[in-house]
């Protein structure tokens, strides 16, 4: 899986893995940092968690929800 994550400039998405409704990927970031998404599709949301590390050592967490508005 390949593709795009827009935050102020465009991230490349590296070690995408779609198995079912689970979804993983992994974003590098300028800095040094990674940031590792851990999500899942129930049809109608996407939800899960992001978890990280910058350039310093610092632990990054945050939910991740998703809906469709449209």
């Amino acid at each position: 899986m390949v593709g795009q994550l827009q935050y102020h400039d465009d991230r490349s998405l590296r070690k995408g893995k779609l198995d079912g409704q689970k979804l993983t990927f992994e974003v590098p970031m300028d800095d040094g940092g990674l940031l590792m998404f851990d999500l899942t599709f129930d049809g109608t949301a996407i939800q899960g968690t992001c978890a990280g590390t910058g350039s310093g050592g610092e632990k990054m967490s945050a939910k991740v929800n998703l809906k469709r508005t449209t």
